[in-house]
C-alpha cells in the first residue's frame, strides 16, 4: 500500500471499507491498521465485514483473468507481519498503552491484582498488553509477527475476540472467489487454518519442520490432528525444511515413502542447507526406490481423490489411527502410533527409524476379521490377534487391505502414470478382500 492512490486493490478495499481499523494509530491514512512486509507497508483484510467478501471476490477474478489460475494459495495469512502488532504510519503519537503502563507500575512491588481489574472490561479500553502471557520474555507478546489485539474489525469486535478466524474467513472468500471463475471445484491451500476449515481449503500444517526422524513422526501425527480438526487435504514439508548438516537419504527416503498416502506432499526447504530434491540423492539405489515410490502414490489417487471429496462434502478423516477404526488394547496404544488407516482401507506402515542395516522392521497390526493383504505383490498375507508383526523393508511404503475392504486401484507398475491426466486414462481396477464372514 506504500503507492496508494494508484494501486487499485487498496482503492477498492477503502471503497467498500474493507480493511481493519487501528485503535492505536489513529492518524493512520484512512484509519487503517498497518503492518510491514520485507519493508513493505500492508493492510489486513477484515472479514468480518459483508462487503469483504465481494471485494475478494472482485480481486480473485481480475487475476484469475489476467493469469489463467488453476488454484490458489496464500501464505503468511495468520496473519502475519514482520512488525509487533502495527506501525505507526503517521507522525501523530499513539495512543499510550495504558496495560502496559500499568505492569510497568507494578514492577518490584508485592504481587497485586487489583489495577488489572480497574482495566475491565478490556474489549473497549485495551487488549494490548495482558497480565500473564507464557513465555513472554523468549517469544514475546501474543502480537509478535501480526496484529494488534485490540485492532478493530467490523462489529465492533477487537483482534483479540477473533484473531485465529482470520484463515477460517479469507478461506471462505477465497473459495467462493474461485467458484466465481468457473465451475470446477476449487484448488485452494492455505497456511493459517482453524478447526473446519477443510470444506474450502488444505493447508501444511507441520511446515517449517526439522530434518531429524522425531520430525518425520511429528509430521505424522500432524497431519492425523488435523484430519480431526476437518482439515483432510493436508501434509507436511517432506524431508523437512529447515536444514542441519549433510542430506540424510535414508531419511529422507522414508519421509517420501510415508507422503505417499499424505493428500498433500510438497518439497519445501530453506535456501541455507543442502537440496534434498529425489535427483540430488547420490545413491543410485535409493535414486530408484523414490523413483518406486513417486510412481506408487499415483496408484492410488482415485482412492485418495475419492475420500477428500467424500469429507468435503460430508465431513470424516481420510488418515486415522489404528483405534479410530479397531479396537487397541491400552498396552498396544503406543506401539500402534507409528502406524495409520488411509481412506478406511489400508493399514500403512511406514519406517520411522533407519532400517538400513537391518532389512526389516516391526508394525502393529490389529485383530480383524480375516487376513491383511500385502498391495506390493498380494503375497504377504497376514492374520492372527493383535501385534507386532516383522516387515521386509521395500522399495516402497508397506500398504495392506483390510479385511471386508474394497478400493479402485491403477496399477502403475510399468511407471507409465505420471500425471492425473494420464490417471483419468487409465482404466480402473476394484479390489476386494473378503473378510471371514465372506
Amino acid at each position: 500500500m506504500n503507492n496508494r492512490k494508484d494501486n487499485p486493490t487498496y482503492n477498492a478495499g477503502k471503497a467498500s471499507n474493507s480493511f481493519i481499523k487501528s485503535s492505536i494509530n489513529t492518524g493512520n491514512p484512512d484509519g487503517y491498521l498497518v503492518n510491514q512486509k520485507q519493508g513493505k507497508d500492508v493492510v489486513y483484510v477484515d472479514w468480518l465485514n459483508k462487503q469483504a467478501s465481494t471485494f475478494w471476490t472482485d480481486q480473485v477474478n481480475m487475476y484469475a483473468t489476467k493469469y489463467a489460475l488453476d488454484g490458489l494459495w496464500t501464505t503468511m495469512n495468520e496473519p502475519f507481519g514482520d512488525v509487533a502488532g502495527e506501525a505507526a504510519v503517521s507522525k501523530e503519537e499513539a495512543t499510550p498503552k495504558r496495560l502496559l503502563e500499568a505492569l510497568e507500575a507494578q514492577e518490584d512491588k508485592e504481587p497485586d491484582q487489583s489495577w488489572f481489574y480497574s482495566f475491565w472490561p478490556l474489549d473497549t479500553i485495551s487488549t494490548y498488553i495482558l497480565p500473564f502471557i507464557p513465555e513472554f520474555e523468549t517469544k514475546g507478546n501474543y502480537d509478535q509477527n501480526t496484529l494488534s489485539l485490540n485492532a478493530t474489525h467490523a462489529l465492533e469486535y477487537t483482534d483479540y475476540d477473533v484473531h485465529s478466524l482470520y484463515p477460517l474467513g479469507m478461506a471462505q472468500s477465497t473459495y467462493i472467489g474461485l467458484k466465481t471463475v468457473n465451475d470446477n471445484r476449487p484448488f485452494y491451500l492455505t497456511k493459517g487454518s482453524f478447526s473446519g476449515i477443510g470444506w474450502a481449503t488444505g493447508s501444511t500444517p507441520h511446515t517449517n519442520n526439522n530434518r531429524t526422524w522425531d520430525s518425520l513422526k511429528l509430521g505424522l501425527a500432524s497431519v492425523m490432528r488435523s484430519q480431526m480438526f476437518g482439515l483432510t487435504h493436508s501434509g507436511s514439508d517432506v524431508c523437512g525444511y529447515n536444514t542441519n548438516g549433510d542430506l540424510d537419504e535414508e531419511l529422507c527416503l522414508r519421509w517420501y515413502q510415508l507422503a505417499t498416502f499424505f493428500p498433500l506432499a510438497r518439497h519445501s526447504q530453506d535456501k541455507s542447507g543442502p537440496r534434498t530434491e529425489p535427483f540430488m540423492f547420490k545413491s543410485a539405489a535409493k535414486q530408484t526406490q523414490l523413483k518406486k515410490t513417486m510412481h506408487d502414490r499415483m496408484q492410488y489417487l482415485r482412492l485418495m481423490y475419492t475420500c477428500l471429496f467424500e469429507t468435503s462434502d460430508s465431513g470424516g478423516t481420510c488418515i486415522d489411527p489404528i483405534q479410530f477404526r479397531y479396537n487397541v488394547p491400552a498396552a498396544n496404544i503406543q506401539a500402534s502410533s507409528n502406524n495409520f488407516i488411509f481412506a478406511g482401507s489400508l493399514l500403512v506402515s511406514p519406517i520411522m527409524a533407519d532400517a538400513s542395516q537391518t532389512g526389516t522392521f516391526q508394525s502393529y497390526f490389529p485383530s480383524a476379521q480375516g487376513a491383511w493383504v500385502n498391495m506390493a505383490d498380494w503375497s504377504e498375507i497376514i492374520t492372527g490377534n493383535d501385534g507386532m508383526v516383522t516387515l521386509q523393508v521395500r522399495d516402497t511404503v508397506n500398504a495392506h487391505l483390510a479385511p471386508g475392504a474394497l478400493i479402485p486401484f491403477q496399477n502403475n507398475s510399468d511407471q507409465m502414470l505420471f500425471t492425473t491426466t494420464d490417471v483419468l486414462a487409465k482404466p480402473i481396477t476394484l479390489i476386494a478382500n473378503r473378510d471371514s464372514n465372506g
